[in-house]
């Protein structure tokens, strides 16, 4: 029996690569190269991008943690 969730996975991969390709946006995607210094990478990339995934993750753990405890109780 073949699972009908994975005759849509290429819609899923394909659909937001070509948006970004077609689409005026830069990223590694789209293959365009824009060169910036170290200093620029790391202020304006890393560490929004550190900052969010560690806030994000930890708010997602400890929601999905409560909501387990919570859900427990009768």
């Amino acid at each position: 029996m073949r699972c009908p969730a994975l005759s849509r996975l290429p819609c899923f991969l394909l659909l937001p690569s070509s948006a970004m390709v077609c689409g005026n946006h830069d990223c590694v995607v789209s293959g365009r190269e824009q060169y910036i210094s170290f200093g620029t990478y790391l202020t304006q990339f890393f560490v929004p991008t550190a900052l969010g995934n560690i806030l994000g993750g930890n708010s997602l753990v400890a929601a999905l943690g409560h909501a387990q405890v919570v859900g427990g109780k009768s």
